[in-house]
């Protein structure tokens, strides 16, 4: 999958919308990493308040192992103090969902794991990167569901504080098959470190290989 949003509109062959709140999402004739359109979120400083789009166009995939890259751009300033959910990769497992996901609390980006079998608040987690405002950010991920292994790459820079492993006690136990990709921006609590937030991002790979942060 490949999307720049250069068609100037969400391409429904690819992706279905979900809003929740009074939060707004287009694609946008705006400042984009590449091309001259991205996706834009906008939402308001609200609880359990965001927008996203999801794909299932891609999935299966080989082995229940892929990798991808987006870039985010988050203004005026880094939502704080809240929990923000950001993307994640998700199937069936048991007579549940399980998600490997992106968050953010107060700014500070974490893996996530989320199953109804995990009683901890807000699933598994691990920190270990600082969202930057005003600025784009390369982010790259690979979920490995065969190994139950997730990393991260900031910039292609490794994030080794976000790496998951198979040696994690408890699990993280991916889904037998990754069935959906969701991406966008959704708060859970009041930010006050302003009252309206605007993320924009742009050029969505996933791929069977690392992508890297080239055009």
């Amino acid at each position: 999958l490949c999307e720049d949003f250069e068609s100037g509109a969400i391409d429904p062959a690819k992706w279905t919308k979900k809003i929740q709140g009074q939060a707004e999402i287009e694609v946008a004739l705006t400042m984009a990493r590449e091309g001259q359109h991205a996706l834009r979120v906008l939402v308001p400083s609200s609880e359990n308040t965001g927008a996203f789009l999801r794909t299932q166009a891609p999935f299966p995939v080989a082995n229940n192992h892929f990798f991808g890259r987006a870039w985010f751009h988050v203004g005026p300033e880094v939502p704080k103090p809240t929990h923000s959910y950001l993307m994640s990769a998700t199937g069936p497992l048991g007579t549940g969902t399980a998600a490997y996901r992106l968050d953010s609390n107060s700014g500070q980006l974490n893996s996530r794991y989320t199953h109804p079998s995990i009683e901890e608040h807000g699933g598994l987690k691990k920190f270990g990167y600082d969202l930057p405002k005003e600025e784009w950010l390369c982010v790259e991920w690979e979920y490995d569901g065969s190994k139950n292994e997730m990393r991260y790459w900031m910039n292609e820079a490794a994030v080794p504080d976000m790496t998951v492993t198979s040696a994690e006690d408890p699990p993280w136990l991916a889904p037998p098959e990754f069935t959906r990709l969701e991406i966008g921006w959704v708060m859970y609590q009041v930010a006050t470190s302003a009252s309206e937030f605007e993320i924009l991002i742009d050029a969505i790979v996933l791929d069977d290989q690392r992508i890297f942060c080239g055009e």
